[in-house]
């Protein structure tokens, strides 16, 4: 098992419509998840995820439904 190192922010309870920047300090891969795919994810199983790399120092997602998420 490969082991990643990654950097987490529980966002608790968001509204659809929500932006949500993300500054880093370089390029990165960014997952925008709600609470079920982070599980997923942090087991190792397939989850969906909005976001992808990023070659800039921030980004700005939006949150797609009303619930718990993680970046």
């Amino acid at each position: 098992m490969r082991i990643v190192n990654y950097f987490h922010e529980d966002l608790g309870v968001q509204e659809r419509g929500h932006l949500v920047r993300v500054t880093t300090p370089g390029s990165a891969y960014v997952r925008l998840v709600d609470a079920e795919n982070y599980r997923l994810f942090r087991i190792g199983k397939r989850h969906q995820y909005n976001g992808g790399p990023i070659s800039r120092l921030s980004v700005e997602l939006k949150i797609p439904a009303r619930g718990h998420w993680h970046v």
